[in-house]
């Protein structure tokens, strides 16, 4: 990784750890980031034109265009996959348990399957399972995004842009048969589906205590798939895009090393901003988000930023990719009162940086 992908992975995680500021900074560009925070950072004040100003909120215009450019539905699309998969795997007992669902063999490997190897022409039309209160603009799959997935995004199975070659480089897991990413996420589908299977037939697993396990996707030795799956579908899909390919300066035309002298196929965006879109929709924030407060972080799944009655899941959902953070850290974020909001400053960085001419080399 170079300076630049250096940069951004700091600026992944100053934007997980910071909250709300406490000036009035608002969407028309006056927001406090200046040189009167503490630090000489040598502006002599006079405007230059080379920087945009900065808001709050993920809102530009192209450099060429001067059209409003932001653009990643198939992010929001694939964060959507992912927590609708571990939202019916959540499900799954109470079916069994209900009589509503006898698994065979395969069953729920299948149902698993239709959110990591999506297919639009058959799950476009289906309604998305999870929703923020007071409900999502998109209702269907296709109201997304179309002709999206989780496989093809795995780390690996990118054709290009990956650091390293994880068919052969994959460490952490020693079990036979997983050789990849994706292999991992296979084997966990099949562990599920037989542990599934077991249950429907009256065969509930027992932890080492000897009390039954507490849901299908728990194995005897404590394994929970539904998190297993989440949090690694995240890195292997959500953060291996966002920092190891759009935001990553490794490989020519690709990433940071995209394209920045025309727009794109016609689109309002040179290739490079798009990239910058994109690794900001595999952040998984609002794009509302500096605004929002610790509490909001923590507890507000969505947000009606335009009043319409509905949380627009390309605007106003909330963080995904860093947002899930324990009960415990949640509660640490709010007892410290907003303590470190002063480092919003690296935040603003990751808001400024999709405008290219404003990166200085380290």
């Amino acid at each position: 990784m170079k300076t630049h992908t250096s940069l951004l992975l700091t600026c992944f995680f100053a934007m997980a750890c910071s909250g709300k500021d406490t000036d009035s900074g608002t969407a028309d560009g006056t927001d406090g980031l200046s040189d009167t925070d503490g630090e000489d950072t040598g502006d002599t004040g006079e405007d230059t034109g080379d920087a945009p100003d900065l808001t709050d909120a993920y809102a530009f215009e192209s450099a060429l265009s001067g059209e409003n450019s932001v653009s990643y539905s198939g992010q929001v699309f694939r964060h959507l996959l992912i927590d609708d998969m571990k939202a019916h795997l959540g499900g799954i007992t109470d079916r069994i348990n209900e009589g509503a669902f006898y698994p065979v063999a395969g069953d729920v490997v299948e149902e698993l399957a239709f959110y990591y190897d999506f297919d639009s022409s058959v799950g476009g039309p289906v309604p998305i399972y999870t929703s923020p209160d007071p409900g999502a603009l998109q209702t269907t799959y296709d109201d997304v995004s179309s002709d999206k997935d989780l496989a093809g995004k795995t780390a690996g199975n990118d054709a290009t842009g990956q650091h390293k070659d994880w068919t052969t480089e994959l460490v952490g897991w020693d079990q036979d048969g997983v050789t990849s990413p994706e292999s991992l996420i296979r084997t966990w589908f099949v562990e599920i589906d037989e542990q599934a299977v077991a249950w429907g037939a009256g065969d509930i697993p027992l932890d080492p205590s000897g009390a039954p396990v507490p849901a299908v996707y728990v194995s005897p030795e404590g394994l929970d798939y539904q998190q297993l799956l989440q949090k690694f579908i995240r890195g292997a899909v959500a953060f291996s895009q966002g920092a190891d390919d759009y935001l990553d300066d490794d490989t020519e035309g690709k990433g940071l090393l995209s394209d920045h002298t025309a727009l794109d196929d016609g689109k309002p965006y040179t290739a490079l901003e798009h990239q910058w879109d994109e690794g900001f929709g595999y952040f998984g924030a609002a794009r509302s988000y500096p605004d929002w407060t610790d509490a909001e972080i923590a507890d507000t799944p969505g947000r009606d930023v335009n009043g319409d009655g509905a949380v627009d899941l390309e605007q106003g959902q909330r963080v995904r990719l860093h947002g899930d953070r324990s009960p415990r850290v949640r509660q640490g974020l709010l007892d410290r009162g907003g303590e470190g909001q002063e480092e919003r400053g690296e935040e603003q960085q990751v808001r400024r940086a999709r405008h290219p001419e404003t990166l200085a080399e380290a």
